[in-house]
């Protein structure tokens, strides 16, 4: 044994010659467990700002230098190895807990042999006392308390690897009941992990012990629904239906529970550009996928070198992950929006109040998924919510593009660098090289007769090195060949110095060094393209009509500007640019005068005119539609919305209103849509607009009554009641009753509801509104159904279906069938229930209603569970 032992996996001990020292400094304690742990030398400046953060530069140094001599002093100064610029310990003299723990995992993960493993991991495993450094903290000391937390989970994995390879060596060896009890172990300090109960069920079977195996599932069951809110996956229950008919047991060694669904990409946008060579990537990144030890790849590398692209190839080229491979694209999620986002994209069905993380985290769990997260870097400050899907989804795999590191301690970086390109040595095949073969293939795009010659081939590889391989750069020079030679690309590149030596550089850098490629490419438009371009900056991917509405560009304009590579068309039809050239074009826009207030209100009067025309749409035939378009203007709309409101625009709010209410609405959005009212409401000034505050009172009302915020959605609605039967808004009025029912029902107070529906009802029937009827009367077949008359609630529905289906209204009618299903489960009348619900299930799933088909889902759950049908 070493003559200076540390132990710190557990409470921290250290022994110097069997002997225990005491360090007096907490901050000792913590500098050398981080030194121990973390092995190497460490820069003084780094190790200074990292325990003493909040300290000035020079104070955070003499406190190091304090807690160093600290350390010297009771361990002896041959233990610690000190200069000018950095610390570390001499590793060749010590003997460290945790290293030997991970050095036996990396062994193991490696397959390299390493003798008697059951007695060498048998060794190692009793060195793990509790996690690193229980009990320990430093108060003042955040930096090191998160890496603590992550250092501890890192140490756990390799210490649950180590115990499942255990397990396999006492299996090999054919005691099955030593297994179990190191499986057991596992399960103790990691309960949800499902793949290991899955492990004891079959040890369990395999060894007689049926009631034992059927007794782990429920044990499973139960865990992973009070601890992440999910049922069991596929495999397991699977596993449990072959346990308990017997067909899974002594002879049988659950052979086929290891066939897997490979899920395809989910959310792959369509690639608009070229993707040439990068093989030496592709396998790289692969290969990390792969290795079991990473969870969490950061490609790395400056804007537009082609992160995405490659994200979209290993998407496209990954088979492994048997629950499918999710892409989420960032590049407009908003700071503090990262959970909502990944909700959304992973199609989760979230109910009021509810928190997204923890759904996330819920339905990842037991799930073997690639998540892509494409242009993560303004999101690094939420990074931490990776490494908690890191680790309570150890089945799943991230894939993350971005300018910036994560810094985590999870993250597994890959800098992506330009394409590979020629370097002027005699004997080159240009051709032979990535950058010029995208170049050719950017150059026949627009130049069908365009190859490489012996004239032109140095010239080529000598403007793909100019570029330095930098696949934007290439794709925006490629198209300067309809209006200059070779020669003259290369010479404009040269002459005006469009780029640094190296563009790995700092963001400013980079950022200058991309504006003089755009600065180069903008020159060469027209004036209406310059103009067209700048202005289109301002939509958030757009069609046509909406180009032509808020920047004058006409079709011609827009395919001009796809041909040079300034904006994408999707098969859609819909345009976009990409964001580094948006941002470029809206800092221009920002140059001309006028022009910025001019095309933010086309913008906002053009998006809050689309929402005006799509009230009526919304609530007939053209509903499936008209969402879908509004689901992807969404983010024009918002930014309508916002100017509008900050601009004190209440004509177009009030306008645009009912069209905003409905869209959030179907789609089961209350939380966006009643942020949006909100910061309408806070614009009203003093009485002014009572009729616009009447309608937001009782619109808001309603979503905050879905939200469960019953309180403020009581004083919404009856003020908004209030002010419309002043006003003598007879449809407002209906409406605010109608509202007001729904907050009773959910109260409780069956009574009032049935009194406020009926008054709603009566003024209804006099506008002869029979939609708000129908909806009416979906209401009541609530409140009826509530006070036990399933009869009149059946008729209710009936009628209510007949009028939205006689309206073409694919909500309204998913809405009635949903209910008409519960009424028929509580008739026993299984089978028409299924029908409802499957019909309702398909037509949500046409609307994107993602809370409905969850309700749907659960629904047709439980009346297989009553069928008993488990695996259905």
């Amino acid at each position: 044994m070493a003559e200076l032992e540390i132990r710190i996996l557990g409470l921290p001990e250290i022994k110097l010659n069997g002997s225990i020292v005491n360090l007096s400094r907490r901050k000792a304690v913590a500098l050398l467990a981080y030194l121990a742990s973390s092995g190497g030398q460490r820069r003084r400046s780094t190790l200074a700002e990292f325990f003493w953060p909040d300290l000035e530069n020079e104070r955070a140094l003499a406190a190091l230098r304090r807690t160093l001599r600290s350390l010297r002093k009771h361990l002896g100064a041959r233990f610690v190895v000190a200069d000018r610029s950095s610390i570390g310990l001499n590793h060749d003299l010590l003997w460290v807990d945790v290293q030997e723990l991970r050095d036996l995992a990396s062994k193991v993960r490696s397959d390299v042999s390493v003798g008697d493993l059951l007695t060498e991991i048998g060794r190692r495993i009793a060195l793990y006392r509790g996690e690193l450094l229980e009990g320990f903290s430093l108060p003042d000391g955040d930096r090191f308390e998160d890496w603590l937390l992550l250092e501890r989970e890192v140490v756990k994995r390799d210490f649950y690897l180590l115990l499942d390879r255990l397990a396999t060596e006492h299996l090999r060896a054919g005691d099955i009941d030593t297994a179990i009890d190191v499986l057991h172990q596992h399960l103790h300090l990691n309960p949800h992990a499902e793949d290991v109960h899955r492990r004891v069920m079959e040890l369990y079977a395999r060894g007689g012990r049926r009631s034992e195996a059927l007794q782990q599932f429920h044990r499973c069951a139960k865990l992973l629904k009070e601890g992440l809110g999910v049922f069991p996956g596929e495999q397991t229950l699977k596993l449990f239906e072959g346990i308990r008919e017997g067909r899974i047991g002594p002879s049988n060694e659950a052979q086929g529970f290891q066939a897997r669904s490979k899920g395809g990409p989910r959310g792959l946008p369509k690639s608009a550009g070229h993707f040439v060579g990068r093989d030496r990537e592709l396998e790289c990144i692969q290969e990390r996928l792969q290795d079991e030890a990473c969870r969490i790849v950061s490609v790395i590398g400056p804007g537009g070198v082609g992160k995405t692209q490659l994200a979209l190839r290993i998407a496209g080229l990954a088979r492994q992950f048997e629950d499918g491979i999710y892409f989420v694209r960032l590049e407009d999620t908003a700071e503090g929006s990262l959970p909502q986002k990944l909700a959304e994209d992973l199609r989760l069905a979230l109910d009021p109040g509810s928190d997204p993380e923890q759904s996330i985290l819920g339905f990842l769990a037991a799930r073997e998924t690639l998540l892509i997260l494409d242009n993560f870097e303004h999101l690094t400050a939420e990074a931490a919510l990776l490494s908690r899907i890191a680790d309570r989804a150890p089945r799943t795999k991230i894939l993350v593009t971005s300018r910036k590191r994560l810094n985590l301690q999870q993250e597994w970086i890959f800098e992506l660098k330009g394409l590979l390109v020629p370097e002027g040595k005699s004997g080159e095949n240009p051709g032979d090289f990535e950058a010029v073969d995208l170049f050719i293939k950017s150059v026949q795009r627009i130049k069908d007769d365009f190859f490489l010659s012996d004239e032109n081939g140095e010239i080529v590889a000598k403007i793909c090195r100019r570029l330095e391989g930098h696949p934007l750069a290439i794709e925006l020079t490629s198209n300067w060949l309809r209006v200059l030679s070779c020669q003259e690309i290369l010479q404009k590149i040269e002459e005006e110095a469009t780029f640094p030596q190296s563009l790995m550089a700092d963001l400013p850098e980079r950022h200058r060094s991309i504006e003089r490629v755009f600065e180069s490419s903008i020159r060469l438009l027209t004036e209406n393209e310059r103009t067209a371009l700048f202005r289109l900056s301002a939509l958030r991917g757009f069609t046509a009509e909406s180009a032509q509405q808020v920047a004058g560009a006409d079709t011609a304009t827009l395919l001009s500007l796809v041909d040079q590579s300034l904006l994408g068309r999707e098969p859609s039809g819909r345009f976009g640019a990409h964001s580094l050239i948006r941002r470029f074009a809206s800092e221009r826009l920002k140059e001309l005068p006028d022009e910025p207030e001019s095309t933010e209100r086309l913008h906002g009067e053009y998006f809050f005119g689309f929402l005006a025309n799509a009230r009526r749409d919304l609530r007939g035939s053209g509903q499936r539609k008209t969402l879908e378009q509004l689901r992807e203007d969404l983010d024009n709309i918002r930014a309508a919305w916002n100017w509008a409101v900050s601009n004190g625009r209440m004509d177009l709010v009030d306008a645009a209103l009912e069209g905003l209410w409905l869209f959030f609405s179907a789609t089961g959005n209350y939380s966006e849509g009643q942020k949006m009212l909100s910061q309408a409401v806070e614009r009203l000034d003093g009485t002014e607009a009572l009729r616009l505050r009447s309608r937001l009172f009782s619109r808001l009302g309603r979503f905050e009554t879905a939200l469960g915020r019953l309180r403020t959605a009581e004083e919404y609605l009856k003020n908004g009641l209030s002010m419309a039967e002043d006003l003598n808004e007879e449809e407002e009025v209906a409406l605010g009753l109608l509202h007001l029912s729904g907050l009773s029902y959910h109260l409780g107070d069956f009574a009032t509801a049935s009194r406020q529906l009926h008054g709603a009802i009566e003024r209804l029937d006099a506008l002869g509104d029979m939609h708000g009827k129908a909806t009416a009367l979906l209401q009541l077949s609530r409140i009826v159904a509530a006070q036990g008359d399933y009869d009149a609630a059946r008729s209710h529905l009936e009628r209510a279906l007949e009028q939205f289906e006689a309206e073409k209204d694919q909500g309204g009618v998913a809405r009635c069938l949903i209910n008409l299903g519960g009424a028929e489960i509580l008739g026993e009348e299984l089978d028409k229930a299924v029908s409802r619900f499957e019909e309702s299930l398909r037509l949500s799933k046409e609307l994107g209603d993602s809370r409905r088909v969850a309700v749907c889902l659960g629904n047709l759950g439980l009346i297989h569970q009553k069928k008993g049908d488990l695996g259905r």
